[in-house]
Order: C-alpha cells, then sequence, then structure tokens
C-alpha cells in the first residue's frame, strides 16, 4: 500500500520494505518512473513480519521501509540493508527504472546544403537523436513531406530544384521529442522563361523562376529571322514588362526574352535561356512600294500588280473607275515590308489587275481600297500614255493653186508626248516622198490646222499624205490624198492676149473682105463667130458679159493677171464641176468660180433666168449666197483678178433689184436696135463694130468678161436683103 501525493511537477512514490515469505526485494512505484518524477523505493523482506521488529538502511542515508527519491536519468541504483530483531540479515539492490525524452537537439550533419541540380552529393544529410529512454524515433519533414528516416540525402544522391526548402529533423519517444532543421539549396537554370502579351494594353510580360537570381535581357522584336529591334525592360523581382507601343503591323512579329543566372540548365545543356512568342497584331492593310504611275500605249495590254500587306488578309477590295479591270487576287507573295527601319521580306498577297486593250479614256488616275476586319485602306495609282500618236483624223485640201495646196489636218490622240504633224508629197510619177511642212499641235486632240504645200509645179499630179509623230515614236501614214495643181493663169493669159491680137487682125481682113465681096456682089463667105473686144477703159464699165466662142475656147480678161482659167465659153450657163474653194488670200478664184461643180445650194448657177445679168462666172442664185467669208476684206474689185466675197454679196444686192441693171437679154435689145437704125440709115459701105455699149448708170463693176456675138440669124423671112452677121446689117446687095 502506498500514498501518492503530486507537489507541483513532481509525483511522490513512497518505496516501502516489505516482508514476506521467500526473497527481500526493493520495489519501485512508478516503474518505469519518468525522469524528474519522484519514485518510490519499498525494501520488501519475508522476515519483517509483526511482531518482528525490522530496521531499514538505505544507500543513501535514508531509513524506513520505504524511501522517495527524485527520478533522474542518472539516478542509477539503490541498496536497503535489514536489520531483523538487532540482527543484520540482508541487503538487496535495485536499479532504478528511469524514462527520459530527448532534452538536446537532435544533430544534422549539414544544416545547410547548397547543391547544383541534378550533380551527384558527395555528402549526405543524417540525423541524429540525443540519448533517450526509451529510444527515439527519428524523421525528416518538409511541411508535409516525412521521410522516416535518419538520412536525409545520402551521399551520391542528385538533388532537383523541387528538393530545395527547409527541412526539420524530428526525434521523439514516449516522453518527449526534440528537433533540429537544415536548410537545402538546390541551384538550377532560369530554363522556365514565360513570355505574355495582352494585346489590349499592349504589354509584354516575361518572367522566370531560378536560383540563384537571374539576369533579364532587352526584349528583341525579329520578322521573318530578321532582327527588327531591342526592348528595354522594366524589371521587378523575377517579373519584367515591356510597351511594344502603338498597335499597328510593325508591332506584328517574334518577341523573345532572354535570362541566366551562369548556371547550365541539365536539361538544355546552356546559360542563356530564352522563351519567344508570336504576336499578331491587327492593321489596316498596307502597301510595300509600288510603282505609282503605269505607261502603255493605246491599244496595250494592261497587267499590273499592286502588292499588299494585310494582317488579317484583306476580304473585300474595289477598284474606281470600276468596270475596266479583270482582277485577281494571289496570296503567295513576297515582298520588302518596312518594320520601322527595316526592310523585311515576308510574305504577303497581291491584286492583278488586267485589260486586254487600252483605250484612250482609260487613262487617268484610278484609287483601289482594300478591306480587312480591322480597317481599310486606299491605293492610287495612274496610267498615263506613252506610245505613237494616233494618225491624224482629218486630212482633206481645201483650196488648190497653180502652186500650191492647202490642207486642213486634225491631230488626233498625242499618247503621251507632244505631237508634230508632217506633211508629205511626192509627184504622182516619183516614188521618193518628201517632207512639205511640219507642224507642233500639242498634246490636245481635236486641233485643226491648215497645212499648205508651197512650191509646186502647175499642172501636176501629186501625192499626199500625213502621220504625226512624238517623243516615243510615229504613227502611221494617213490615207494618200491625190491632186492636180491648176494652170498658172499669168502665162494663159499672154496666151489669150495674143490670141486676141489674132482675132482683131483676123476681124480686120473679114471686114476688108466683106466690102470687096460687096462691091464683087459676091456672096460672103461664112463668117467664122468672133466677138467684141472691149477696151480698158469700157472694161471698168461694162456689166458681166460673155464670149461665145468655139467649142472649148476660153474667155481671159487683161485685168486678170493672176494666170487662172476662166469659164470655156462653150460651157457658158451649164452647172459647175468641181468645188469652189479660196486660195491663201481669201479670194475665190475665177477658175473655182466658173470651173468647178458644187453642191446644191451652195454655189451660183450660170443660167441666164429673168433679171440675172449675163456673167457667167458666177453660179446659183446670188441671193443665196453667204457661205463665203474671206480670209481678209479686199477691195471691191478683186486685187489680181480675183472675186471677193464682199464683191459677191454686193452682186446679191444687184439681183434683188433686177430691173436696175443690164441683164443678157437686154444686151440682144440693144444690139438689135442698133442694126435696125444702121438699115435704116443705109449705111451700105460701113460696117459698125459696136465697142462702146455701156451700162445704165446704176451698173457696177462685177467680174469682166466679154460679150459673146449672138448667132446668125437664120430666119431669111425677115430682112432677106441683109447678110446674117453678128454686126450691123449689111446689105447684101
Amino acid at each position: 500500500m502506498f500514498l501518492q501525493i503530486q507537489l507541483g511537477l513532481y509525483i511522490i512514490v513512497s518505496f516501502y520494505c516489505k516482508e514476506t515469505s521467500g526473497t527481500p526485494t526493493i520495489t519501485q512505484s512508478p516503474d518505469p518512473v519518468i525522469e524528474g518524477v519522484t519514485v518510490v523505493l519499498q525494501y520488501v523482506h519475508p522476515l519483517c513480519q509483526a511482531p518482528t521488529t525490522c530496521t531499514y538502511s538505505w544507500s543513501d542515508g535514508k531509513t524506513g521501509k520505504a524511501i522517495s527519491v527524485a527520478a533522474d536519468r542518472n539516478i542509477g541504483s539503490f541498496s536497503c540493508t535489514v536489520t531483523v530483531n538487532g540482527t543484520t540479515t540482508s541487503s538487496t539492490t535495485r536499479d532504478i527504472n528511469v524514462w527520459y525524452g530527448p532534452n538536446t537537439k537532435p544533430t544534422v550533419s549539414m544544416p545547410a546544403l547548397v547543391q547544383t541540380e541534378n550533380k551527384a552529393l558527395t555528402s549526405g544529410i543524417n540525423c541524429t537523436a540525443p540519448s533517450c529512454k526509451p529510444n527515439c524515433t527519428i524523421k525528416w519533414t518538409k511541411g508535409s513531406t516525412i521521410k522516416n528516416s535518419p538520412v536525409l540525402f545520402a551521399n551520391g544522391a542528385l538533388l532537383n530544384r523541387s528538393d530545395a526548402g527547409t527541412y526539420t529533423c524530428n526525434v521523439s519517444n514516449s516522453v518527449g521529442y526534440n528537433v533540429a532543421s537544415t536548410v537545402v539549396t538546390v541551384l538550377f537554370a532560369p530554363d522556365d522563361v514565360a513570355l505574355s502579351f495582352n494585346n489590349s494594353t499592349g504589354v509584354l510580360k516575361c518572367s522566370a523562376t531560378g536560383v540563384p537570381n537571374f539576369t533579364f535581357y532587352a526584349i528583341t522584336q525579329t520578322v521573318s529571322n530578321t532582327f527588327v529591334r531591342h526592348l528595354p525592360l522594366n524589371v521587378s523581382d523575377k517579373t519584367a514588362t515591356v510597351y511594344v507601343g502603338t498597335l499597328d503591323y510593325q508591332r506584328t512579329g517574334n518577341y523573345s526574352c532572354t535570362v541566366q543566372n551562369g548556371i547550365t540548365s541539365y536539361s538544355k545543356n546552356k546559360i542563356n535561356q530564352t522563351a519567344a512568342l508570336d504576336v499578331s497584331i491587327k492593321d489596316k492593310p498596307i502597301f510595300p512600294q509600288y510603282e505609282k504611275t503605269y505607261n502603255f500605249s493605246k491599244g496595250d495590254p494592261i497587267h499590273i500588280n499592286l502588292p499588299v500587306y494585310s494582317i488579317p488578309i484583306f476580304d473585300n477590295f474595289s477598284v474606281e473607275p470600276n468596270n475596266r479591270f479583270d482582277a485577281t487576287i494571289s496570296n503567295k507573295m513576297v515582298y520588302g515590308i518596312m518594320f520601322f527601319d527595316k526592310s523585311i521580306s515576308i510574305a504577303g498577297q497581291s491584286l492583278r489587275l488586267e485589260i486586254n486593250e487600252t483605250l484612250e479614256e482609260y487613262f487617268g488616275s484610278y484609287t483601289v481600297t482594300f478591306r480587312n476586319s480591322a480597317n481599310f485602306s486606299e491605293l492610287t495609282f495612274e496610267l498615263r500614255p506613252k506610245g505613237p500618236p494616233d494618225v491624224p483624223l482629218k486630212f482633206e485640201a481645201i483650196s488648190t493653186s497653180y502652186d500650191t495646196v492647202t490642207f486642213k489636218v486634225q491631230s488626233g490622240f498625242f499618247n503621251g508626248a507632244s505631237q508634230t504633224i508632217f506633211l508629205e508629197k511626192k509627184e504622182t510619177s516619183q516614188t521618193e516622198w518628201e517632207i512639205s511642212l511640219e507642224k507642233d499641235f500639242g498634246i490636245e486632240k481635236n486641233q485643226e490646222y491648215d497645212m499648205p504645200s508651197e512650191g509646186l509645179s502647175q499642172n501636176t499630179e501629186y501625192q499626199f499624205r500625213v502621220y504625226s509623230s512624238n517623243a516615243f515614236n510615229r504613227s502611221d501614214y494617213s490615207a494618200v490624198v491625190e491632186i492636180k495643181t491648176s494652170i498658172n493663169a499669168g502665162m494663159v493669159a499672154g496666151i489669150v492676149i495674143g490670141g486676141l491680137a489674132a482675132i482683131i487682125i483676123a476681124i480686120i481682113i473679114i471686114v476688108v473682105v466683106v466690102k470687096k465681096m460687096r462691091k464683087d456682089d459676091k456672096p460672103p463667105p461664112p463668117i467664122v463667130p468672133f466677138t467684141d473686144i472691149f477696151s480698158a477703159d469700157n472694161l471698168e464699165n461694162y456689166e458681166n458679159t460673155a464670149i461665145r466662142g468655139t467649142p472649148n475656147e476660153y474667155a481671159d480678161s487683161p485685168t486678170f493677171t493672176s494666170g487662172k482659167t476662166y469659164e470655156n465659153v462653150e460651157n457658158m450657163g451649164k452647172p459647175f464641176e468641181g468645188a469652189l474653194s479660196q486660195d491663201s488670200k481669201g479670194y475665190i478664184t475665177l477658175e473655182n468660180a466658173g470651173v468647178q461643180q458644187a453642191a446644191p445650194n451652195d454655189y451660183y448657177n450660170t443660167s441666164f433666168d429673168k433679171g440675172l445679168y449675163a456673167n457667167t462666172n458666177l453660179v446659183q442664185d446670188v441671193a443665196t449666197a453667204g457661205n463665203f467669208t474671206p480670209a481678209a476684206e479686199k477691195k471691191m474689185k478683186g486685187e489680181e483678178g480675183y472675186l471677193t466675197a464682199d464683191k459677191l454679196k454686193q452682186d446679191a444686192e444687184i439681183k434683188k433689184e433686177p430691173a436696175a441693171y443690164m441683164n443678157f437679154s437686154s444686151q440682144i435689145q440693144a444690139r438689135l436696135a442698133k442694126e435696125k437704125e444702121a438699115r435704116e440709115a443705109d449705111k451700105d459701105d460701113y460696117m459698125e463694130m459696136n465697142l462702146n455699149l455701156k451700162p445704165p448708170k446704176k451698173a457696177r463693176e462685177s467680174m469682166p468678161g466679154f460679150v459673146a456675138p449672138l448667132p446668125p440669124n437664120t430666119n431669111h423671112d425677115q430682112e432677106e436683103d441683109y447678110m446674117n452677121s453678128p454686126f450691123p446689117k449689111v446689105r447684101k446687095s
């Protein structure tokens, strides 16, 4: 039986001797005893039973059957000697069973470890427990990880980055525990670099992990494996950021972030560790360098490739003016695209525009609009002509003289450069062409100019043609125009004057012959038709006379010195043949007025209707005149024998008052009256040549001419006594 009393941290255990039969013993209570707890030792001897008196003597000097001792791991053993009835009978010894925990920290062989990843440890990490009773168990812990072993890392172990951290060695028994720690550092390269891009903010972020701390290098942008630029970083701990700038196509590319801490990555076997990221910025289409001006000749086919770089690719386009090109899109083109200051060869698209034949109106500016899902852009280009000019649009003769032919020429399309038109000529019988005239027509179409070919030979057949030339080439030739020059009127006038002299001589001879025949009372020979010849003085006053002569005989006037040919007296009164034209001075030549045919209502008519004076060189009703506008106003009497447009207009005024002028029929009546007077006067010895008939006072100058004689009178019933003659009647007797 014992009494246990707890005092503070100590539990008092009573030891006492118990006498029993058998061997004396020492008992312990509690057993085992925890270090620091009082243990009771009691000696039990079989002889010590009442009424036997026993005394006890303990090794620590205490007496009594039971003693209390503070338990200590070093308490050792106790002995007790018993005296029974004054006689020492026995002595007994007992080891005190004391339990204790690890009152000190365990021992860690390597309190801190720095080891490169994936390299073998040359010395392991062990944990040794202090003295414990009962013995302590040892385990390693890191967070929730438990390793039940005194060995953390054995010799030759390969550590990786996940092994890094603080490890705790825990030693414990039923009495208590104790701990110790070690820090394991694993060195490894930052080969887990990560790069990300925020499309909204335009910020690139580079992050990594590695031991020891690492260095960030500037982020690099490349396009198609070509370096573009470095971007400086803002570094914070294990992260670096950079703003790429305005979000346009130039920010598109491959970005790379490089870090290193001097540790070679065992998996990549390199020191510098890099992360890369492709960034694609949506932007409107852009256009690499292209030709803004294209030169083609009118009539050429057109093939134009317009380069386009677009992210995303363009899916819509339009061309203005439209409906002229056939268009094809190609996605397999490579262009030089400017990224900041670098030209990068990069894949792009193209729009191919084609025209089979370039028309004149196709030249000019065009606008092409390209659209993608981000935006749109416009491109402009120009088609310019570059080639030979057109053949002149018009090439027609407007006047002809004995030495000059004038053409009206109209320019065609210039085709890119100022054009000069060349007039070429040659005699029809010749083979070689020569340039007669060249004239600058500029760049405007439908420009009209007169182009005279001068210095020609009279009465000669010529061929003419034109072509246009510019700085690029020359056009084809126009159609050939064949024209025959007229006869020089001056030469004809000399011939005519000589002929007139012969006629005068013939008249004198005829007069002499007639007189002689009268005297001989012989029938006169047939009279050859002849004409009254007006003096120069009378030519100024006589109105519109004409000569009627033999077929193909032409009348001329000494007042016309231009060398022109005039009305064929055989054809007097017939319509003219040809086209009326003016010469370079704006006059209408008698040749053109009297010989050529005109379209209805364009020119004058030589028919002798009532009220129309006998001017055989005027055509059609003068009242409808007015189409003739001379290049220069001249006097009423034409210079050099020409008839001016003013004079034609005045002739028209004469036509309005036909009664005031002498017409052809009035001349005939005047002749008949004079012949009658001659007959009445019975002037047998006289033949009158009426050279001085004058018109009424109101008559004015018109185209000079000659009065043709009247045809012989075939009416023999009247005045049979007179000879048929255009002169005053002469009696046969």
